[in-house]
């Protein structure tokens, strides 16, 4: 948390210091999204939500932060608005999974996995929608990327890499098994 809320916080003085400056690369882009800082989202699980919320205050307190959980929460446009205006939203891999239509629609920087094994399924309704949002980088954060099968791994490192490893059952006959012929070979 304190690693990721740090290089944002690096990354917008940058960004402020640019402009600020009339850095002819801040200019000389054309396109208006190359020139505005976007926020970055961060999904994480429910029990985790307010830890990122009261760290993100704690750490970078001049960040405007929205978190986008519960019953209140932001909905379509008013939702749109307030993410393009915020630094970091924070949200719950539950929130992605019913909101991940309308966080489509907002430009993102990043959006962050945390305890990104909850994604080890690619196949679950909130692995499809935190796939479904675009962003210019995707960053997984988890201690434990493997629990029981290689393809847990492939399914983050897909998140983050998009067809890096190809399609799942390219992964499971060209790389898994290596792994289990290997193993036996050292038996």
């Amino acid at each position: 948390t304190l690693q990721l809320l740090s290089l944002l916080a690096v990354e917008k003085a940058a960004w402020a210091g640019a402009h600020a400056a009339g850095s002819t690369e801040a200019h000389a882009a054309e396109d208006k999204d190359a020139t505005a800082w976007n926020p970055t989202l961060v999904v994480a699980p429910t029990s985790v939500v307010g830890n990122w919320a009261r760290e993100a205050a704690r750490f970078v307190p001049s960040f405007k932060v929205v978190v986008q959980h519960g019953t209140g929460r932001l909905k379509g446009e008013k939702l749109v608005e307030a993410a393009q205006n915020a630094d970091v939203v924070i949200t719950s891999y539950g929130t992605v999974a019913r909101d991940f239509l309308t966080l489509s629609k907002v430009d993102w920087d990043r959006v962050v996995l945390d305890e990104a094994q909850a994604i080890k399924n690619a196949a679950t309704r909130s692995s499809k929608a935190v796939r479904a949002i675009p962003s210019r980088h995707r960053v997984a954060l988890t201690g434990t990327p493997i629990e029981n099968r290689l393809s847990e791994m492939r399914s983050i490192l897909d998140y983050c890499n998009p067809g890096i490893l190809g399609s799942a059952s390219f992964f499971r006959n060209h790389f898994s098994c290596l792994l289990y012929t290997s193993d036996a070979a050292d038996e």
